[in-house]
């Protein structure tokens, strides 16, 4: 004697199947699209902070090649380079020490202003 089931055929057996499958794949494949375009943003970001130390560097390496602080207490340098454009905003605190406010602006349109101390005597 055969057994009842709840499915007396197996003709609407395979919709529920396929759905249910089909559910899976698209949500893995839209979570790794989300998570890709999550990675893009984040290495852009990453890049961008790089060239911002780099060019924050290259400017305070050429603040003190120039020694313009030795001339006057405070003032304002721009310096051009080949990735960015950095505007030094310095003041004299000591004998030794200036306050250093570095306006960054990338190729990309990025913005960025940082404050750094800069210690003359021990250099």
């Amino acid at each position: 004697m055969r057994k009842k089931s709840l499915i007396m055929s197996e003709s609407g057996f395979y919709l529920p199947l396929s759905m249910v499958v089909s559910m899976i794949v698209l949500s893995a494949v839209i979570t790794s699209v989300l998570i890709y375009k999550n990675e893009t943003k984040v290495s852009y970001m990453l890049k961008e902070q790089i060239e911002v130390e780099t060019l924050i560097q290259m400017a305070r390496a050429k603040f003190k090649e120039e020694e313009v602080y030795k001339n006057r207490n405070s003032g304002q340098i721009t310096y051009e380079f080949p990735s960015g454009t950095t505007i030094i905003q310095y003041e004299k605190i000591d004998t030794h020490q200036f306050t250093l406010q570095f306006d960054v602006t990338t190729n990309e349109h990025s913005y960025f202003t940082i404050h750094n101390k800069l210690n003359l005597q021990s250099e």
